[in-house]
């Protein structure tokens, strides 16, 4: 029997809270399970991912899926674990201060990682010290005989586990690190490769990722799967095929042969500080970029804007600037040195993908960075086809890579999905 529109609202505002209290009860009766709680400002989806790929080869493995990191999320997570799971991932996302601790009593991780502190969710955390303060709540709710593990590199991550009363591992590139990762480098169009050791063992790593700012996603993802009981060289081996995760310094070749950087997940500036760095680096015959805005960054749009121009007149040779404010990035740019004729201000997404079919060629390396609102994905799958969404009001705060209704309404073969 079809249920009307309002019969369906119900259904889902009564069935929506059950999975907390029943993932609440089902993660005790997970015995035989080893729970594992990744958190941080940036960088979790990707440790998250490599730690699977180490993981998986070796038992029965759960992880959070497409970054359904909020309570909800989480519970669904450890829903889909069954008895004979062996270790269960679960990625922790706040959108605001308590989230954390609402997280971690449902998850009591036998394992708690934090990653970064950076500058995001500046609205709800107004200093790196209130953001610290909310991460560190993953240690206030862990399993009995648990183990803590933070990144050396970041004094706030240091400081959270010093009343810790488990164990306390670290990793980083300090010599004093129980993981320590070294000489890692990544020029495009070569991918990132670092050094790791512990205990007197050594591997190298090599992986498809790019940028070298992921050096400690692939440590932390190694120094969990230590505690694990996984060798280092089976953990380089199995992140050797992790691909990069989607719209995350993702490369993506077009039809024209121009490459694509997807970068555009996360908006904060801490992550466009870290792409400006591939960008520096990088090496191509031309170096595009295309942008909308950063978030989590003091002062106005105008200033912001400015910035970007600047950034882009420095390093690209061409810059597309789109949205509302971006005749300020452009002006900027031009102020800066650009040559008019390879800088443009386009307000729709629709122009902006046709301005770049008209000008992006073979030999190409194009950076696309924005917020996850700003639906910037569309520009790269709108390059195969007469396909995209360009519904300027979405309310979607996802990537378009998992919009059901994108692909209910097209036919998305042989798309970069």
């Amino acid at each position: 029997m079809k249920l009307s529109r309002q019969m369906r609202r119900i259904y889902w505002k009564i069935r929506k809270p059950l999975h907390i209290p029943l993932a609440y009860v089902w993660r005790r009766l997970l015995v035989n399970s080893t729970v594992i709680g990744i958190t941080g400002s940036v960088g979790k989806s990707t440790t998250m991912e490599l730690l699977y790929a180490i993981l998986s080869t070796q038992a029965a493995t759960v992880s959070t899926v497409l970054n359904q990191n909020d309570r909800a999320g989480v519970a669904r997570t450890l829903l889909r674990a069954r008895p004979g799971t062996r270790f269960v991932i679960v990625e922790y996302g706040t959108s605001g201060p308590g989230a954390i601790a609402r997280v971690g009593r449902l998850v009591k991780p036998d394992i708690g990682v934090v990653l970064s502190i950076a500058r995001t969710h500046t609205r709800s955390f107004n200093t790196l010290d209130d953001t610290a303060a909310e991460k560190a709540e993953i240690f206030n709710h862990m399993a009995r005989g648990a183990t803590a593990l933070v990144n050396a590199d970041d004094p706030y991550v240091c400081e959270m586990a010093k009343d810790f009363p488990g164990e306390v591992l670290s990793f980083g590139s300090n010599a004093g690190c129980d993981i320590q990762h070294s000489d890692a480098a990544s020029i495009w169009p070569k991918r990132l490769g670092i050094r790791v050791k512990s205990g007197g063992q050594e591997a190298f790593v090599q992986t498809q990722l790019v940028g070298t700012h992921w050096a400690s996603s692939i440590a932390a993802a190694i120094s969990i799967a230590r505690i694990c009981g996984v060798s280092l060289e089976d953990s380089a081996k199995a992140i050797a095929q992790v691909s990069p995760f989607m719209a995350r310094m993702q490369p993506v070749r077009l039809p024209n042969g121009a490459i694509v950087i997807r970068d555009e997940y996360n908006g904060s500036q801490d992550t466009f500080e870290k792409m400006i760095d591939v960008l520096k680096q990088a090496q191509a015959e031309r170096l595009v970029l295309i942008i909308s805005d950063v978030t989590d960054r003091k002062g106005t749009s105008r200033k912001r804007q400015v910035e970007i121009g600047r950034v882009a007149a420095e390093l690209a040779h061409m810059a597309i600037f789109c949205g509302d404010h971006g005749h300020h990035a452009k002006k900027a740019a031009i102020k800066a040195g650009m040559d008019p004729e390879h800088c443009h201000h386009v307000m729709g997404l629709r122009a902006t993908s046709e301005l770049m079919k008209k000008h992006l060629r073979a030999g190409d390396l194009v950076f696309l960075k924005g917020r996850t609102t700003d639906h910037l994905s569309r520009l790269v799958f709108a390059q195969y086809g007469e396909f995209a969404c360009w519904n300027e009001n979405c309310r979607f705060t996802i990537t378009c890579d998992v919009c059901a209704e994108l692909r209910a309404q097209f036919d998305l073969t042989g798309m970069p999905f």
